[in-house]
């Protein structure tokens, strides 16, 4: 309860502060430290412009004489340090993380302290330390929030990973089941696709050709069992070069494929007639596989017409 009643209140300080000031504490902090700063060198310098700013703090700073300039110098250099951590603080992201906010806050109060009493070199001590003492707070609550978020973002990495194994496994898993289907379901498959339409007279059966290419040709036929038409594509494995293992693999891989831009694949098997062939099953869309580049565009004209 109190650490999150001390977050809440860190908050709350936040908005507060931005409401008064318009600006962030860290913001707020730095224009406390500015006014700290002057009054230690007893100058006031014009902070509107980063580099000018500098210029004017190390002439001020040239010009402290006396007794105690070591001090007052030493101290000036201390606020110069915080303001660069403070600056450098406001573009990081762990300025949000509540623990840092509240450690801002106590700085804020430091400075604000020390801002009624530095006029002398016992008040300036008792700052010094004072404001030490909370920007080592603000340093330890910065180190913690890094050290959060990277823990944060390597647990986010870690499941990711676990994520896309846990994908590449089950898409392995269902490669090999929908291989292993397409093997086994071949016998009862390879006679549900005849020829649409049907020429007894034609062995090459090109009332139904839709194209052909170098490995072999695409026709129209219907699927006895749904009594659909399909563009079937028919390849000479032998033609082709390629283990009858690898085309039941690109089969299975291209079944997985659903996208309205991309032709639908079905199913794939073998069967012999003459030499074994194997049926690239698709539906509607252009079938540019294998087919000779002049073709190609008639071919998908004609699939698209006899689909229709």
């Amino acid at each position: 309860m109190e650490v999150a009643a001390a977050v809440g209140l860190a908050t709350a300080v936040n908005s507060a502060v931005r409401a008064a000031t318009g600006k962030s504490i860290a913001q707020n902090c730095c224009s406390l430290l500015n006014k700290v700063r002057s009054k230690v060198l007893g100058t006031v310098v014009d902070v509107t412009a980063k580099q000018l700013a500098e210029d004017a703090w190390k002439k001020a700073e040239d010009a402290i004489t006396g007794a105690e300039r070591k001090e007052r110098l030493a101290f000036s250099q201390r606020l110069a340090a915080l303001g660069n951590t403070l600056r450098s603080l406001e573009a990081n992201s762990v300025v949000e993380d509540d623990g840092v906010k509240g450690a801002l806050d106590g700085l804020r109060g430091s400075l604000e302290r020390a801002v009624e009493g530095t006029d002398d070199a016992a008040a300036r001590g008792r700052a010094s330390a004072d404001i030490q003492g909370y920007a080592q707070n603000l340093s330890i609550a910065m180190t913690a929030a890094s050290a959060k978020r990277a823990d944060a973002s390597a647990a986010a990495s870690a499941n990711r990973s676990a994520s896309f194994h846990a994908e590449t496994t089950d898409g392995i898993n269902e490669l090999k089941a929908k291989i292993d289907a397409l093997q086994m379901n071949e016998p009862a498959i390879q006679d549900q696709y005849v020829y649409d339409p049907y020429d007894s007279d034609d062995s090459d059966q090109e009332a139904s050709q839709l194209g052909e290419g170098s490995f072999g040709s695409t026709h129209t036929m219907k699927n006895k069992d749904d009594g659909r038409v399909y563009a079937v594509k028919l390849m000479k494995i032998k033609k082709a070069g390629v283990p009858v293992e690898k085309l039941r693999e690109e089969a299975a891989r291209l079944s997985m494929l659903n996208h309205p831009n991309i032709v639908r694949y079905f199913t794939a098997f073998r069967y012999k007639k003459g030499d074994p062939w194997t049926a690239h099953v698709c539906k509607a869309g252009n079938l540019i596989t294998a087919q000779n580049p002049q073709s190609a565009d008639a071919c998908a004209a004609a699939v698209v017409e006899a689909l229709a």
